[in-house]
């Protein structure tokens, strides 16, 4: 989730992460930028994986340098969670 909520918010125009459980039930809406900002806060590996990325230079120009460039220095290994991701009107569908 950290992952995704990062790129969408450093990387996009995207504004709301729309979070659905089974049956596309609706569980909430938030700005990708909170998720990231909160999810660091409460996870030490996510923090210096954010200060790897600062000292890791400026942000690549074109976004497929830039999300190889994150990929890189992403330190949390796979999620156990499944997702589905939909990109449409500069939203961000998350299906858990």
């Amino acid at each position: 989730m950290y992952f995704l909520s990062s790129l969408a918010a450093d990387l996009t125009s995207i504004e709301v992460l729309v979070f659905l459980g089974e049956a596309e039930t609706f569980i909430g809406i938030v700005n990708p930028r909170i998720v990231k900002e909160r999810l660091a806060q409460c996870y030490p590996i996510i923090k210096r994986y954010e200060e790897a990325l600062d000292r890791s230079g400026p942000p690549r120009a074109d976004l497929p340098n830039e999300v190889d460039r994150r990929v890189d220095r992403f330190l949390i290994g796979r999620s156990q969670v499944r997702f589905l991701l939909l990109h449409k009107r500069q939203e961000l569908v998350v299906v858990l």
